[in-house]
């Protein structure tokens, strides 16, 4: 599930992991719409952008085996992290939603 809003801060998407979606495969998606290109290289049409690497930001496999265990167990622990990925400010949560804004520089135009 994702949705996008927009505010002062610049663009924003908040997206919802299935139950079974690992977190990394979330961000990217996430970031992806936030950014409007393409998740992978693979599933872009030629010249169209696509994301870098999520390991050049996050080691997708550490995330996934930091937050695995807290998503599936139903009590109080909570985790989050925030960290930069193509141009996007990332947060993502143990709950499996992330939230990216995409980052503007001075002038109001992506970074």
């Amino acid at each position: 599930m994702t949705t996008t809003d927009h505010q002062d801060s610049g663009h924003a998407v908040t997206y919802r992991c299935g139950p079974d979606e690992p977190l990394s495969r979330g961000v990217i998606e996430a970031v992806a719409e936030a950014a409007d290109v393409a998740p992978m290289p693979d599933g872009a049409a030629d010249g169209d952008a696509a994301l870098e690497p999520l390991y050049d930001a996050v080691d997708p496999e550490a995330l996934d085996a930091v937050f695995r265990p807290l998503r599936s167990n139903t009590g109080s622990e909570q985790g989050r992290i925030t960290f930069s990925y193509a141009g996007c400010e990332v947060t993502a949560g143990s709950d499996g939603w992330i939230t990216v804004r995409w980052c503007m520089a001075s002038d109001g135009t992506p970074n």
